[in-house]
């Protein structure tokens, strides 16, 4: 059981024996390692003495007598248990679920699930919202997220004229802009341009695309306007008022093609991810498409994926949060998916800021926000940082939303795990006996969506907090009730956990097909033909190819033919007897090639008999 002593005691608690690992590492303490090396003969003088290590030395005992016997249930970090627990011997419960390739646990399979999360939308069951993503390797979406950062970067540059001319911060042009107004045009060519491709207009008519050089131009400005300040030069015959007119006439209309307008913010910040890491190691949050190529040059041998990053996330107290909930699959086939209905949420240590992109602002993962102390917030936060499920509730309903959570946040998060898992259902191993339990992080927009950010495979399930040093145990404790209680009693208590899908049973598994047959003798096929009464008529079975001649078959064939002659010699002496001296004539039917004849053939029996005699010879 390694730390997980919630598990420990929810099976004691059920009558299972525990049988200690057998690696240095599995021996959590050092007491266990030192009693763990002495014989039974040992341990039992200890007992006999009433050391203070009695029970110690007791589990000790009952796990040497199973030494030779394997566990019915395995729990690890790892997938060591499927080595340690073939199938071969008996199939082990173990709380891991195998995959053929990339799944949504890492960042490039949950970026692949993005993509073609669509083919898998269930209308109020499974729905993936997950910011746009990419991934940054030979044959991946270099060229995706290139035309991706260009386009948002021009709405960017709408929407920040826009937004400063209803918050009045400051000018939009002015005597010591430094920014020439075609780039606001540039901007509204390239959104009306992505217009009439959503339409598909490029069908008929070709849309010239933007080089890069124009490209590179505008970016340059962008920043100087959106990032350091500037604003746009005087120029005879150009007001605000048409700008904003222009901008907002361009802005309404992508409302209707690009659902993330909102979401996205005016500064186009990404977020750059190594694809197999975990606990925010190694995040860049980016500006620019040099910073982007600069990371990547520095860090040749890491995979990464890059996201969008959201601008304009739910805030508490103005301070950052994500949320992390927890989700089980039980059983792979038929596939069923379990969620707990008590999540946590987790704040930033710093209040939220869009000016600086340091970790401590933007990265929620506990084990980042640790490393820092909280500084000036709003003193309805806790210093630890998390909030139950309970205590968020009670927030939006202070805040005038009593019903969001229910009707909104909940479900969403439900649809987004379903359609994360069935994206990749094809991947998985259908092994019985196998479960797990996963920590799904998401993030709220100002409109209550959830956004599924990351599943995470081996999620933090100690009490670093006084939320999770409650709820922690108590998941683990109905993951129990629900794979061995329940598996056992379809009428047993499943704790916090509900029922969130289940999928049909896959009678006929993705196995090796194979065809398997042997040759069919010829003599059988005639034998058959030939069985009957003497009154029958031959019948000769029309083979497929054409052979030109009759061909030599060899000893089954001359056996047969032999067969038939005296069936024939046989028909010619009943009939003669009948005839008592008449001659009887027969229809002759010469046939050029035998492999060719159909249907009931008949021929002189004189000439016939000759024929076989050739054969037969």
């Amino acid at each position: 059981m390694g730390s997980f002593n919630a598990i420990r005691r929810a099976l004691l608690r059920r009558g299972w024996i525990e049988k200690l690992g057998t690696s240095y590492r599995d021996l959590n303490t050092a007491d266990l390692r030192t009693y763990a090396s002495k014989a039974v003969v040992e341990l039992l003088d200890l007992i006999r003495q009433n050391h203070p290590e009695s029970n110690l030395c007791k589990r000790i005992i009952r796990s040497k007598l199973l030494i030779n016997h394997q566990v019915d249930f395995y729990w690890a970090f790892n997938y060591q248990g499927f080595k340690e627990c073939p199938d071969r011997n008996k199939l082990t419960l173990i709380n891991k679920i195998r995959w053929y390739s990339f799944t949504y646990t890492s960042k490039q399979g949950m970026c692949i699930a993005s993509q073609k999360a669509f083919w898998f939308n269930i209308p109020g069951v499974a729905n993936l919202n997950h910011p746009r993503s990419y991934r940054l390797v030979k044959d991946g979406d270099v060229e995706d997220f290139m035309k991706d950062f260009n386009l948002t970067a021009a709405m960017s540059l709408l929407k920040w004229v826009q937004t400063t001319k209803e918050t009045g911060q400051c000018r939009i042009i002015s005597s010591s802009g430094k920014v020439p107004v075609k780039i606001f045009d540039f901007a509204i060519n390239e959104c009306y341009k992505f217009i009439k491709k959503s339409v598909h207009e490029d069908i008929d008519h070709e849309i010239k695309e933007a080089v890069s050089l124009e490209w590179n131009e505008f970016l340059e400005h962008f920043y100087k306007i959106v990032h350091i300040g500037n604003h746009f030069k005087e120029e005879s015959g150009v007001t605000e008022k048409d700008l904003v007119r222009r901008a907002t006439f361009i802005l309404e209309k992508l409302k209707e093609y690009w659902p993330f307008l909102n979401m996205d913010g005016v500064m186009n910040i990404w977020i750059l991810k190594p694809a197999n890491s975990c606990r925010g190691v190694g995040i860049h949050m980016c500006r620019t498409i040099k910073y982007v190529l600069d990371t990547l040059k520095t860090n040749p041998q890491r995979r990464y994926i890059i996201q969008k990053y959201i601008e304009r996330p739910m805030l508490i107290y103005n301070t950052k949060f994500d949320i992390r909930q927890w989700f089980l699959i039980s059983c792979t086939n038929p596939l069923t998916i379990w969620i707990y209905r008590q999540c946590y949420v987790r704040f930033s240590s710093q209040t939220y800021s869009l000016r600086k992109l340091h970790e401590s602002i933007h990265l929620t993962n506990n084990s980042i926000q640790c490393k820092y102390q909280n500084q000036t917030r709003d003193m309805n936060l806790p210093s630890f940082n998390m909030w139950d499920s309970a205590h968020f509730r009670n927030y939006l309903s202070d805040i005038g939303h009593p019903t969001v959570y229910n009707k909104i946040i909940f479900p969403g998060m439900k649809e987004c795990i379903t359609a994360a898992v069935l994206t990749h259902y094809e991947n998985m191993v259908q092994r019985q006996n196998s479960f797990e339990l996963y920590g799904a992080d998401f993030i709220l927009t100002e409109d209550f969506k959830p956004w599924l950010l990351e599943i995470n495979s081996n999620p933090a399930l100690y009490g670093s907090t006084p939320v999770t040093a409650r709820l922690c145990p108590s998941v683990l404790e109905d993951v129990i009730k629900v794979v061995v209680d329940f598996a056992r009693n379809k009428e047993s208590a499943t704790g916090g956990f509900e029922p969130l899908y289940k999928g049909t049973e896959t009678k006929c598994k993705n196995t090796e097909l194979k065809i398997d047959g042997k040759h069919m003798k010829i003599e059988d096929s005639m034998q058959n033909n030939v069985q009957g009464n003497e009154y029958n008529v031959v019948k000769v079975k029309t083979p497929q190819k054409k052979t030109g001649k009759v061909k030599d078959i060899g000893i089954s064939m001359k056996k047969t033919l032999e067969d038939l002659l005296n069936i024939i010699q046989s028909e010619r002496e009943r009939r003669e007897s009948l005839l008592d001296g008449e001659t009887q004539t027969y229809t002759e039917e010469y046939v050029d090639d035998v492999t060719e004849t159909e249907g009931i053939v008949t021929h002189d029996t004189g000439s016939l008999c000759e024929i076989i005699k050739i054969l037969t010879q």
